[in-house]
């Protein structure tokens, strides 16, 4: 689902991992959701036989489970951003450009929903930049879509993504 060799460079691993994809790769079928994707393991991991089949969503599902209830929204307009907390996100450039942003006069809250383990981190840049009464930290949701429907946008700050499938939802 992502570009493996971006992936790989931030890993702690990633030297070993790669050696044993490249040899799993070479000799499997891979299915992709993106042709970049698709480019990445051939040009590095030799997956000569990588397709790429892209997402799909079934959009009666989504507005039917965007319809939901949640009680944790803001009273005032916001703005969303819907993902894991780590680095791939890059949630520290989302913030940073966020209290800009407010700064100037943006009136809108930020909700971020999403769990992870730069969290406590990023509460912390947060206070740091002085916006930390306007974001609401939600942690993961298993329905994220009545929070994307409530929003005025969405945000998706992400340094890479194979395929940035919360666009597409």
């Amino acid at each position: 689902h992502t570009n493996l060799s971006r992936q790989l460079a931030e890993s702690r691993f990633g030297q070993a991992v790669r050696l044993a994809a490249t040899i799993a790769y070479a000799r499997r079928p891979a299915v992709v959701p993106c042709d970049g994707v698709g480019e990445d393991l051939r040009r590095n991991f030799r997956a000569m036989r990588a397709i790429t089949i892209p997402h799909g969503v079934d959009a009666a599902a989504i507005q039917r489970l965007a319809q939901a209830p949640v009680p944790d929204l803001p009273d005032r307009p916001h703005i969303v951003a819907v993902g894991r907390l780590t680095a791939q996100k890059d949630y520290p450039t989302l913030l940073r450009a966020y209290a800009r942003a407010a700064g100037g006069g943006l009136a809108h809250d930020l909700v971020i929903v999403g769990g992870g383990e730069d969290r406590p981190a990023l509460e912390a840049l947060a206070a740091a930049l002085g916006v930390v009464q306007r974001i609401h930290w939600l942690g993961h949701r298993d329905n994220p879509y009545p929070y994307m429907r409530s929003a005025r946008c969405l945000v998706l700050s992400s340094i890479w993504e194979g395929f940035g499938l919360v666009l597409l939802e």
